[in-house]
């Protein structure tokens, strides 16, 4: 990609985007420690207006605000992105609609990213947004997490696994850990009850060879309650065995 003269739809990269939406994206996500320059900044609006069309014939996200899809979808979803080793390889699990997935590849272009959806139409939201914003790279797969018969994934698992609305904690380590390589990295969503989640998957955080590694707090601009990302680690020696 050059950065794109190319139009996209609705947002063209050559057309200005909203410059209050501009303004709100990049100073929350400054604000988390994520420094976006001028074409991340029109390829996360480009994306926004591609998920908003799509929101009004599918339900991909319950918001209907665009200013608090800024905030609450795009910029939380780039928390992670000064954590995450360069040209990893990513699994984002039960990604929906692209999230956390495709912001993190937007401003983290050396990421590779497979995002992982069971819903045939999500799966056809991806496609399109992956081919309107013209990034390599990036995949989306159609299937489940636990299907370890779908021989397009990684099968040493990958070096970063994403699940921001797959299940409680619990769940999510238990249904996600499998596709962590050894050494790699899960990376979780919570909320303000991030410490009784820890404590109820305690038990199956150890089972699955992972441990928490660091836990990155923030507050998010006119929400309730501080957010948190888990940053897990997969014993570099540890072995799981897997159902086919």
């Amino acid at each position: 990609m050059n950065g794109g003269d190319r139009p996209l739809r609705p947002c063209p990269f050559g057309v200005e985007v909203d410059s209050t939406e501009k303004d709100l994206i990049h100073r929350t996500a400054g604000d988390l420690g994520v420094e976006l320059t001028k074409i991340h900044l029109k390829r996360l609006l480009a994306y926004l207006d591609e998920l908003c069309l799509w929101n009004r014939r599918t339900n991909l996200t319950g918001l209907r605000s665009r200013k608090r899809m800024v905030v609450e979808l795009l910029a939380d979803s780039l928390v992670p992105a000064p954590s995450l080793p360069f040209s990893a390889s990513v699994l984002d699990v039960g990604s929906g609609a692209g999230l956390p997935g495709i912001p993190l590849k937007i401003v983290r272009p050396d990421l590779r990213v497979d995002l992982l959806e069971p819903s045939l139409r999500r799966h056809h939201f991806l496609r399109q947004v992956i081919r309107i914003l013209e990034m390599g790279g990036i995949q989306a797969v159609r299937g489940r997490v636990e299907d370890y018969s779908l021989d397009i994934l990684e099968p040493h698992g990958y070096d970063v696994v994403t699940a921001r609305a797959v299940s409680d904690l619990r769940g999510t380590v238990a249904i996600c850990s499998g596709r962590v390589a050894p050494g790699g990295m899960l990376v979780g969503f919570g909320g303000r009850n991030v410490e009784a989640g820890l404590a109820q998957a305690r038990d199956c955080i150890a089972e699955t060879g992972l441990y928490l590694e660091k836990s990155v707090s923030y507050l998010l601009p006119d929400t309730a309650g501080e957010r948190h990302t888990l940053f897990f680690r997969k014993d570099p020696i540890f072995v799981e065995a897997k159902e086919y």
